[in-house]
C-alpha cells in the first residue's frame, strides 16, 4: 500500500498543503489565506479543515493517513515538534503545533523551518541533486538559507542553523536588520532593505526613476528594482551590483566555513531577475574564490522547484 501523506508549507500571507502518494511531486494541491492576528487554535482550525478536504477530495479515508510534515517561517524546535518564534506569524509564538495536529490525526507529524524544507526539496528533487554538501538560500524580502551536509539536514545545536542572512557583514553598520542588529547581510541584500539603499543615496543628491514608479519611497520594492533595472537606470543598477556583491561575499564565507561545493539560490528577487542578479553573484564569488590557494569547483545554481517546492519539502521530512 503506498503511503498517504499531507506537506504543509505555512506562510506569512498564504498555506498552501499537498497531498502525496511517495517522496515526490503533490496528487492533490490546496491554499487558503494564512490567520492574521488569531490564536494558534485559528491556524490549527484552518489546517486540519484543508488536510480533510484534501482527502475527501482524493478519495482517501482518515485512517489511511500516514504522516504530515509542516514548513513554518520561524525558529523550530525540531524535536519537540514546536514553533518558538515567527516573526510574520505572531500567534505560533511558543506553540506546540505537532502535539496540536497530532489531537486531530494520530500519525507522525513533523515541523521545520521552511527554508529548511525547501532546502531539502532541492537536494532531493531540484538544483542540488548529486551533491553531498549543499547551501540553499532564499534571495527575496530577507535572506534565509539551510544546510545540507553530510547529505542530510544541518539543524545545529539549537535548531537554529541556516540564518545566513544575520551572519553580520558590517558589525554596527548600515541598516536595522529585523532581528535587532546592523550589517545583516540580509539588511544589504534583502527586498525588504531596497527602498532604504535608495533613500540613503537620494540623500547624497542621486537621482533615480524609482521614486516616479512608486510614488513614494518608502513603497520602492523589488519589483521597482527591477522594472528601474531593466529600464537602464543607474541607481538601480548600482544597487543590485551591491545586492549581488552581498550574496557572493555571503557565499564565499559559507564555502569557508563549510567546503560545501554546491549553492542553490531561490526566491522572488531571482525570479525577477535572472542571471542579472546570479551572473552578478557568480562573478563576485569567483573573484573572491579564483584567489585562493586551491580553488576547487564550486557549483552556484538557480533553484529548479519554482512551485511546491514548500509542500515537497515538508512531504520529504517524513522520509528522512
Amino acid at each position: 500500500m503506498q503511503p498517504i501523506t499531507i506537506g504543509i508549507d505555512i506562510g506569512g500571507t498564504k498555506t498552501a498543503l499537498g497531498l502525496f502518494s511517495g517522496p515526490g511531486m503533490p496528487r492533490l494541491r490546496a491554499a487558503a489565506p494564512s490567520p492574521q492576528n488569531a490564536e494558534p487554535e485559528a491556524l490549527v482550525r484552518l489546517l486540519v479543515r484543508e488536510i480533510r478536504g484534501l482527502l475527501q477530495r482524493g478519495g482517501i479515508r482518515e485512517e489511511q493517513l500516514t504522516g504530515i510534515g509542516v514548513g513554518a517561517p520561524a525558529w523550530v524546535d525540531y524535536e519537540a515538534g514546536r514553533v518558538i518564534y515567527a516573526p510574520n506569524l505572531a500567534c505560533l509564538k511558543d506553540y506546540s503545533l505537532r502535539d496540536a495536529l497530532t489531537d486531530h490525526f494520530p500519525v507522525p507529524v513533523y515541523v521545520d523551518n521552511d527554508a529548511n524544507l525547501a532546502a531539502l526539496a532541492e537536494y532531493k528533487l531540484g538544483a542540488g541533486r548529486g551533491f553531498s554538501h549543499m547551501v540553499y538560500s532564499t534571495a527575496s524580502t530577507g535572506i534565509g538559507g539551510g544546510l545540507i551536509l553530510n547529505g542530510a539536514l544541518y539543524r545545529g545545536a539549537y535548531g537554529c542553523a541556516g540564518e545566513i542572512g544575520h551572519m553580520l557583514a558590517t558589525p554596527g553598520k548600515g541598516e536595522l536588520c529585523g532581528c535587532g542588529k546592523r550589517g545583516c547581510f540580509e539588511s544589504w541584500a534583502g527586498g525588504a532593505h531596497i527602498f532604504q539603499h535608495v533613500a540613503r543615496r537620494l540623500r547624497k543628491g542621486e537621482t533615480t526613476c524609482m521614486t516616479d514608479l512608486a510614488g513614494r519611497v518608502e513603497d520602492i520594492t523589488g519589483n521597482t528594482l527591477r522594472e528601474a533595472f531593466f529600464a537602464g537606470d543607474k541607481m538601480a543598477q548600482e544597487i543590485l551590483q551591491d545586492m549581488a556583491n552581498s550574496i557572493g561575499i555571503l557565499y564565499y564565507n559559507l564555502y569557508q566555513a563549510l567546503n560545501v561545493s554546491c549553492f542553490v539560490m531561490g526566491g522572488g528577487l531571482l525570479t525577477g531577475f535572472g542571471d542579472a542578479l546570479l551572473g552578478r553573484v557568480r562573478e563576485c564569488f569567483s573573484a573572491l574564490h579564483s584567489a585562493s590557494p586551491l580553488p576547487l569547483p564550486v557549483e552556484i545554481r538557480p533553484a529548479e522547484l519554482t512551485q511546491d517546492f514548500g509542500i515537497i519539502g515538508a512531504n520529504l521530512l517524513l522520509y528522512q
